[in-house]
């Protein structure tokens, strides 16, 4: 690989800003999640990215693009990373700065190779906390998230208030009541 050299496999562009001598290798590799791996992770797509080198992690540093799905355009996004596909249920959320575009989300100064997802992450910040959110977790944004989160193992905890959501109905119920029943 070269310095300041864009390598780019379908939608993934990286470019090396620091390299070891003499430089190594690399591939990019698309991966198609599976359903379960979608829920665990929150992933946008069912595509991931496993990026490997034969240079040891530390010695080099890049900045990385990764492609936003269309049906994604509009919504926030991060960048989740695991060292291996089983383990994809504890992807960690990449600390670097993250720029967004309509088509890609970049992290820069990247330091080691790995498998990345792009991903919508939990509500998080000053709406959270004025609803009670501890400092430094996250919110859902409609209770079927929340319920979902539940369901793959997440502790939820719900503040004292009254809750308002859309619900689609997919079954037809037949309500009968009584005089003076309210319903």
């Amino acid at each position: 690989v070269e310095l300041n050299k864009e390598y780019q496999n379908g939608g993934v562009k990286l470019t090396f800003t620091k390299l070891p001598d003499p430089s190594g290798n690399i591939k990019i590799e698309e991966i198609t999640l599976t359903e379960e791996q979608i829920k665990q992770t929150g992933s946008l797509s069912d595509k991931a990215y496993d990026i490997t080198s034969d240079m040891k992690d530390g010695d080099f540093s890049y900045n990385l693009s990764l492609p936003i799905p269309e049906s994604s355009k509009g919504k926030t996004v991060d960048v989740k990373f695991t060292e291996d596909l089983s383990n994809i249920a504890s992807a960690e959320k990449v600390e670097n700065s993250l720029t967004k575009t309509d088509t890609s989300v970049s992290v820069t100064n990247l330091d080691h190779l790995t498998i990345f997802v792009v991903v919508n992450p939990a509500p998080s910040g000053s709406a959270c906390i004025t609803a009670g959110a501890d400092t430094g977790t996250g919110c859902y944004a409609t209770i079927n998230e929340a319920i979902n989160a539940a369901s793959n193992g997440d502790t939820v905890n719900v503040s004292a208030g009254d809750y308002v959501e859309d619900v689609n109905v997919t079954k037809d119920l037949t309500l009968q009541g009584g005089a003076g029943t309210n319903l």
